[in-house]
């Protein structure tokens, strides 16, 4: 379960790391944490991987934000 509120703490901390040049990545959400986050479409907006490798390497590919693009 997780609230609407809970929902927008989410979705609130995307939109400031993508802001900032940055990203958020979740590490191997549990089964039942993935199917929340897939019925609130938020596993479209976030990374899910499986390994710590895995994560490190979004943030190595994520080119930076070019202000005013």
């Amino acid at each position: 379960y997780i609230s609407s509120a809970g929902a927008g703490v989410f979705i609130w901390a995307i939109g400031e790391s993508q802001d900032n040049r940055g990203n958020v990545v979740l590490m191997r959400p549990t089964p039942p944490v993935k199917e929340v986050f897939d019925l609130l479409g938020l596993s479209e907006m976030f990374e899910i991987k499986e390994s710590l490798q895995e994560s490190l390497k979004v943030f190595v590919a994520t080119p930076p934000k070019t202000p005013g693009r």
